[in-house]
This record gives structure tokens, C-alpha cells and sequence, in this order.
């Protein structure tokens, strides 16, 4: 639901309680992350049954060895090898009479597979394995058993002595960022028994990608791996037990192969998250998909774009931060800096800016990493948390620029991670992060020459953002914006030079269907050329009227549409400066947005930046959301976005819902 609402709410309580009160918070959970995020789930699913022939959720992802090593059959004695073992003999109902016992250990035969001695002080036989048996093997030791002369019985104590575990190094398999194999232990398993059980097995590596990777078992001595992309050596360790306990610890070296960014072959290394699809970062510049990139979750941006270090992982869930530390993190590829020297006036340049339409981070900092030639992260800068900040209030976005010019950081593989520090329970505590840009012979520093799209505009349809086709149809004139009453496209502009203000060379509006390609309407400007627009280093609002002749073209496009839908129709706003742009800045001069004609209407954009809840709510209270049918329909289900708790289970409580019919 955007901050801007287009859409009457109405609010009812069935008796009026002077201490009750409607308030807004920021949003509990990320809608956008867990529905992108289940579609790549589902997708990996069956991309994973067709590589194994077994379903991913038929097994469960993960072994947890609750049953490995597994319980050793009873009545029967182990050790193993090199090892020594304790045996308490059993002589309840051998005494005949008072004469004490002598108890004999017999060497006919032989022990074959150690050695045996025993204390008859304690009634105790011990036997000492010999080091380095393979497999399994039986030895017997006897006990012979008299008393005043007679032999009593012999015992024989079976005594079955097993190989040590050991530590097996696997094929090592090379891979490429995101790749999948499906990976069997073969040649490498040697066991006296069968396969009981398999587990994964801490196994440090200092691999950095530690947690992107995904993997689980699809049978006892095979599993799936999905790499990450960061590049490296991910070991990972295979705990295989078979039913005499045995159990072996397999190391699979997977070594994944990333590319290299090189400022020389690809220019400035430089996003400004205008252009990633979301909710994750362009995979051409970062390694991890634990930030969310959006346009709504702040005000002012440099830009239209930003990545959210949300306290959410990629799934839309809170990190599990029990005391709190650091949740999002956003890494770069590795970058060549080989080339250059501290003379060469290489920068980091960045914008930053806390809460947003979130929580503020009180103690929560913000911080910048570089990667050194030992490959260890060291610490750039730290800024810290907001201390209080009214929910009303969103802070702006700060500039920050960092020449690189320490040796350590001038290498082949330089990387650079942002990341946001969270408080216990994970989500809330918003940190912002825009335009970042690294680049050599920086004489601009303290600013970009850039003049951008600072938002997304809305969509042509005057109270919704999705409504079925035949519903927009029966009252075109009614459901799309009209200047003459009032409405009008609100879009706002950034200047981030320091040069000069900016005007429009020249600025286009259009409507497209994306299912064909196909133009809708006719086109129209903008702002003319002669708008007076932002000072320096500033943004500002810029009222789009809708001329009555584009406004027809689209209506008769509309009613030209054939079929049912659904239909994804677009609204495309593009612009030039009056000033020549380096054409990196080019890629936010261009802005897009979506109107859905299915079988639903909706009002919100499907971002979710705030919540809304009852103060002392006494139990009663409604909420009402109005909703326009234009011809005859049935309702067949509504969809609620409910903010995702963490502290406590909603899932049993119960709502009605009431549907009013009537005029408005």
C-alpha cells in the first residue's frame, strides 16, 4: 500500500472508546521478498526433481543427526581400533561354595586382533586393540571359571573390533556462479556394513560465500549443490555412518569460478538500482541477494532505486539475532585495481541514508568494508545509528566519498560489502543505500553530474492500479485521470550537480501493451523545455498534465484491446537534460510503470511500507476498504496482506468479513 494513498479507507469501530486510536508503524514483513522468493523456490524445485528424479520436499532439505551415528545393535561388544575397552564379567550364580574362585584368562587360542589382561581384583577384563585393522573383525576372549579345583565353565566374551573413522578428501568439482550438480560419493566409500545414516559436518573453510550456497541429501551418499556466487573454495563436510557406527567424514572441495570487474575494460564499476528488475541486486555487479531493492521505502532518493538493508534475508524472514549484529550485507564482485596507483585518484562515491519510512536505527551503524591483498576485510567507515527519529520524519540522504589509495586495497581482487547492523528480532531498522560508484581520475568528487528521476510515476487509471478490463471499459471517461478535474501525474526530478540547474531538452510520456509490444495512444511531453527546474544539489515536484487528445488515444486503444486479458499495459516516462550526461547516468532518465487489467481490482502498488493497527484495541473494530463494480460481477475472494509476526503465533485468530453493497 503506497504512502499516497489514491484509495478512501473507511474506519469503523461498533462503539466509540475515548482511548482507542488508529496508528501506523513500519511494515512487519517483506510480501514482495517471500512471494519472489517462493517463484524461485518453486522453480529450483523442479529444475532439482528433473536432475535427481526425486522432489526436494519429499525429503526435507536438511539431515539434522539427531539418528547419526546410529545406535550400535545390543548385546553386542565394540571397539575400536587402537583402542583399549572394559569388559565386567558376569559371574552372579557361578559359587558352589565359600572357597574364593580362580578366574584364568586362556591364550588357546590365540587373540589375533589385540591384546587381553585381567584384573581379578576388580573382576574386570581388559583388552587393547591393535592400531590400524581395516574394516571389521571378531576376536574371543576366554575366561576360564574354578573353584576348589573344578573347572566351573569357560566364558567366551565375543569382542568385535571396527576401523577408526577417518577423513576422506573427495573429487573436487568446479563450478560457475549459481550452478547446479547433483554430486554422489562412489569410489570414495568404503564401510564394513551397510550405509545407516549421512549428515552435514561442520567443516570451517573461510569460504566467504558461507550461507548464499544451497544444499541438502537426496539419498544417504549423494546430495544436490547449488553454488553461490562468490568465488572461491566451498568445502563442504559429509559425516557418513554405517550400522556399526563407523562413520567417515567426506570433504567435497566445490570451487566456484567468478568473473572480474575491470575498470579499465568495463569502466566505472556504478549502480544506482534503477534498473534491477528487484527485489534482489543486478547480478552483474553483486555477489549476495540479502538487500531488497525498491523506489518506496524512502523519500528523496538521488535517484529512482535504492537497496534496503531491511534486517529480512532473501526469503523476506528476519535474521535470527538473538542479541542482534549484523543481517544485511551487500558485496561486491571482485574488482582489479592492479592497475593503479595512490596517484590515480581512485574513489568510492555513495549516498546513505537511515530509517526512511522505517524504524530509525538507533544503535544500529552502518558500515563499509574493503577487501585487502590477504583477502581480509577491514573496516573504511562506520556510520553509526539515528538515536530517535519521529515516524513522521525521513532523514535524507547523505553524500560520502573515499579515495583509495592505501596499497593493500590497490589489487586484483578488491571487493567492497556494505552492511547494516540489526537489533535482536532483525526487521525494522532501515538503512538506504544509493548511487555507488567506483572510478579512477575523480576530479568530481563531491557530487554526480547527474539530473534523474527521483520516483516512480503512478498509473493512468484514476483510483486503482489493477481493475478487469470489462469494469474499465464500461466507464473509461470515469476510471482514467483527467486533468480537467483536477488529477494530474506527480513526478519529481534530482539535480545532483553542483554546476548549474537542469531543464528538459526533451521529455516523452507512452503507454504500451507488454503482452504485444504494441503502442497504446499517442504520446505527450513531460515538462516543456523551458521548465524552470532544480537548483543544485536539489530535487523538485513537477505537476504531468494529461492533454485531452493523448487521454482520447488511450481510451479508443483501450476499447481496441481484444480478448479478456489479463493485460499488462506500461507507462513509460523519459526525459533529457539540457546538459550532456556521462551515459552511466543515462540509465534513471527513463522510468516505468505497470497497470494490470485481470479479473481483480487493487488500489495499492503492491509495496508495503507501513502497517496500521487499533491502541488499546477492545475487540469490535472494522475496516473498509470501497471498491467500484461498473457492471454486474460476483466476488470470489479477497487478498489481505498481514504484517509478518515474529514474536508470537496469529495464526489462530480469527476475523469476519463483512461485504456492504450499495451505492457510494
Amino acid at each position: 500500500m503506497k504512502l499516497s494513498f489514491t484509495v478512501a479507507i473507511l474506519f469503523f469501530t461498533t462503539s466509540f472508546i475515548f482511548s482507542q486510536e488508529l496508528q501506523f508503524s513500519p511494515i512487519m514483513g517483506n510480501p514482495a521478498l517471500r512471494s519472489q522468493f517462493l517463484q524461485q523456490q518453486r522453480a529450483r524445485d523442479m529444475r532439482l526433481e528433473k536432475l535427481t528424479g526425486v522432489h526436494p520436499r519429499s525429503l526435507g532439505m536438511e539431515k539434522n543427526g539427531e539418528d547419526c551415528p546410529p545406535d550400535l545393535p545390543p548385546g553386542l561388544i565394540f571397539v575400536e581400533s587402537g583402542d583399549s575397552l572394559k569388559v565386567e564379567l558376569d559371574t552372579f550364580g557361578l559359587a558352589v561354595n565359600t572357597v574364593p574362585p580362580t578366574i584364568t584368562l586362556l591364550n588357546n587360542p590365540p587373540l589375533q586382533f589385540g591384546t587381553a589382561s585381567y584384573a581379578d581384583s576388580i573382576i574386570t577384563l581388559i583388552y587393547v586393540a591393535n592400531p590400524g585393522l581395516p574394516g571389521i573383525v571378531r576376536d574371543t576372549a576366554r575366561i576360564q571359571y574354578q573353584q576348589a579345583g573344578i573347572v566351573d565353565t569357560i566364558l567366551q566374551i565375543p569382542i568385535l573390533v571396527k576401523r577408526k573413522g577417518g577423513t576422506v578428501v573427495a573429487d573436487a568439482v568446479v563450478l560457475g556462479p549459481g550452478d547446479e550438480v547433483a554430486y554422489c560419493l562412489d569410489d570414495e566409500l568404503d564401510f564394513p556394513g551397510n550405509i545407516a545414516c549421512s549428515q552435514f559436518f561442520q567443516c570451517p573453510d573461510n569460504y566467504d560465500g558461507a550461507g548464499n550456497e544451497f544444499r541438502y541429501f537426496f539419498n544417504d551418499t549423494c546430495i544436490v549443490y547449488i553454488a553461490s556466487r562468490f568465488p572461491g573454495t566451498d568445502t563442504v563436510c559429509i559425516q557418513i555412518c554405517d550400522d556399526l557406527a563407523v562413520c567417515d567424514v567426506f570433504k567435497i572441495p566445490f570451487t566456484i569460478v567468478g568473473d572480474t570487474f575491470s575498470l579499465i575494460t568495463n569502466g566505472p564499476f556504478f549502480d544506482d538500482f534503477s534498473t534491477s528488475n528487484g527485489p534482489y541486486p543486478s547480478r552483474e555487479r553483486w555477489l549476495d541477494d540479502h538487500v531488497y531493492i525498491n523506489s518506496t521505502f524512502s523519500d528523496n532518493a538521488p535517484s529512482v532505486g535504492m537497496a534496503t538493508f531491511d534486517g529480512l534475508d532473501k526469503g523476506g524472514s528476519p535474521y535470527n539475532l538473538s542479541n542482534g549484529g549484523v543481517g544485511d550485507r551487500l558485496t561486491s564482485k571482485p574488482i582489479d585495481l592492479s592497475s593503479f596507483t595512490a596517484n590515480d585518484d581512485v574513489y568510492l562515491r555513495y549516498f546513505v541514508s537511515p530509517k526512511g519510512y522505517g524504524q530509525e536505527p538507533e544503535e544500529d551503524p552502518f558500515y563499509l568494508e574493503f577487501r585487502n591483498k590477504q583477502g581480509q576485510w577491514v573496516g573504511i567507515d562506520t556510520i553509526e545509528g539515528t538515536g530517535d527519529i519521529p515516524l513522521d520524519s525521513v532523514p535524507p540522504f547523505f553524500f560520502y566519498a573515499v579515495k583509495i589509495d592505501n596499497p593493500s586495497f590497490l589489487h586484483e581482487a578488491f571487493q567492497m560489502r556494505f552492511s547494516a547492523s540489526s537489533s535482536p528480532g532483525g526487521y525494522g531498522d532501515w538503512w538506504h543505500l544509493d548511487y555507488v560508484e567506483l572510478k579512477d581520475k575523480s576530479t568530481d568528487v563531491n557530487n554526480f553530474s547527474d539530473f534523474a528521476f527521483s520516483t516512480v510515476p503512478p498509473t493512468f487509471l484514476k483510483n486503482y492500479t489493477a481493475i478487469p478490463l470489462r469494469h474499465l471499459r464500461a466507464q473509461l471517461d470515469a476510471e482514467i485521470k483527467k486533468t480537467a478535474d483536477g488529477d494530474i501525474y506527480q513526478i519529481k526530478v534530482s539535480n545532483r550537480s553542483v554546476e548549474s540547474p537542469r531543464n528538459f531538452a526533451d521529455s516523452q510520456v507512452s503507454f504500451s501493451n507488454l503482452m504485444t509490444g504494441a503502442s497504446l495512444g499517442s504520446t505527450f511531453n513531460v515538462a516543456s523545455g523551458n521548465e524552470p527546474l532544480t537548483n543544485t544539489l536539489s530535487y523538485k515536484d513537477i505537476d504531468v498534465n494529461f492533454p485531452s487528445g493523448s487521454r482520447s488515444d488511450l481510451i479508443s486503444s483501450l476499447n481496441a484491446l481484444t480478448g479478456t486479458g489479463p493485460f499488462t499495459l506500461q507507462t513509460e516516462f523519459w526525459m533529457e537534460s539540457n546538459v550532456a550526461e556521462d551515459v552511466r547516468f543515462r540509465i534513471n532518465d527513463t522510468v516505468r510503470t505497470q497497470t494490470i487489467l485481470a479479473d481483480y481490482f487493487a488500489h495499492d502498488d503492491g509495496s508495503a511500507e507501513l502497517q496500521f493497527f487499533w491502541q488499546q484495541a477492545q475487540g469490535g473494530e472494522e475496516t473498509a476498504v470501497q471498491y467500484k463494480a461498473n457492471v454486474a460481477d460476483s466476488l470470489r475472494g479477497i487478498q489481505i496482506m498481514f504484517p509478518h509476526f515474529t514474536f508470537f503465533d496469529i495464526e489462530g485468530q480469527l476475523f469476519n468479513l463483512k461485504v456492504w453493497l450499495g451505492d457510494e
